[in-house]
């Protein structure tokens, strides 16, 4: 799954409508019973209330007495906000056909973007720039390659092995380069299982990053064995020279699992700003009044089994981008993971 950005009403609605799981009954249609059916919902199936420190019994007792039947749709939608807020959960978003809300809204605004690719464009790219819909490519500096991945999204990629080949030419391209930037910066995430082949592409062999686990049980602490995700070589070519992974505060979902992923291997260095601290999948559910929620049902944690949902990945370097520097039109973070393949400094211990 992947951080929530703009959708279509009507794709909402198939999407939450594919399964009899997720469905169920309808009940009576009124703002007491959409609100049960939410707060229900959550209870059932939500992963992560522990992690983030949540009680959700007390929320309930917060926000049920204002809910009454004869309350506008507005009203009932806000309160419905309210509650859900305080998961403050990237993967949790509820959308009705007049207002959506994301569950935390307010911390990614509270945090800089440290990102601006048009000014990456035409700042540090510039005639070198090539684009095939999925990755970016050109070359910032003399020696050094760069791929922006804005998604690991399918869209026109319809299977993992074609991500996988996506990369081809642009790895034979720069094999002979010093090292490599890549930026996922406002990557929202989208297939976790694209963002791991394309580790691959970088991987000297199999390596562990990461454990996942599903809520399975009416209980709140009710979940699975727990799965390992490896990333392994994958593909013709693969760089094995220095990399530096660029993330910011909207690097989300799946592109935090390729974060992981590129962390586990010993020549990446990761620099920029904490990410989301959105990594496990979520799935959507029609509400009794035609709303759709969608509910973070996983937990995903590293190879030592630190959990990052809420926190976010930190990078092995801080850099933010100064407003000074912006106006600029100077990006300080991709300016040190130039400074980092040319002059490398230190070995990152993790």
């Amino acid at each position: 799954m992947r951080f929530m950005k703009p959708i279509a009403w009507t794709s909402c609605i198939i999407l939450a409508s594919c399964s009899d799981f997720w469905l169920g009954s309808n009940p009576r249609n009124t703002p007491t019973v959409t609100f049960d059916q939410l707060w229900s919902v959550f209870d059932r199936y939500y992963s992560a209330f522990e992690i983030r420190g949540v009680n959700w019994d007390s929320l309930y007792t917060v926000y049920r007495p204002i809910i009454r039947d004869d309350m506008t749709e507005l009203q009932l939608f806000n309160a419905c906000e309210g509650l859900l807020a305080h998961l403050n959960d990237g993967h949790v978003y509820l959308l009705s056909p007049f207002k959506s809300a994301v569950s935390n809204a307010a911390r990614q605004n509270a945090r800089p973007l440290n990102f601006d690719f048009e000014n990456i464009k035409q700042t540090y790219l510039k005639s070198t720039i090539q684009s095939d819909g999925h990755f970016v490519t050109g070359t910032p500096a003399t020696g050094i390659g760069y791929i922006w991945i804005p998604t690991f999204e399918d869209e026109d990629f319809a299977r993992v092995d074609d991500w996988v080949k996506g990369l081809d030419d642009v790895l034979q391209t720069f094999e002979n380069r010093d090292g490599m930037v890549i930026d996922v910066r406002n990557n929202g995430g989208g297939d976790a299982s694209n963002a791991q082949a394309v580790a691959g592409r970088f991987a000297d062999q199999k390596r562990l990053f990461s454990y996942g686990y599903s809520r399975n049980g009416p209980n709140r602490n009710d979940f699975s064995e727990p799965f390992a995700w490896y990333v392994k070589p994958t593909g013709k070519h693969r760089f094995l020279k220095t990399i530096v992974l660029l993330t910011n505060k909207r690097t989300a979902s799946g592109a935090e699992r390729f974060v992981l992923a590129m962390k586990a291997l010993p020549q990446v260095i990761v620099v920029g700003d904490t990410t989301e601290g959105a990594l496990p999948h979520a799935l959507p559910r029609e509400l009794p009044n035609g709303w759709v929620c969608r509910v973070t049902v996983g937990v995903v944690e590293g190879p030592d089994h630190r959990t990052y949902e809420g926190v976010g990945i930190p990078p092995d370097e801080t850099v933010h981008i100064s407003s000074t520097d912006a106006s600029q039109a100077k990006d300080t973070i991709l300016e040190r993971a130039i400074q980092l393949i040319h002059n490398p400094v230190r070995t990152v211990q993790r």
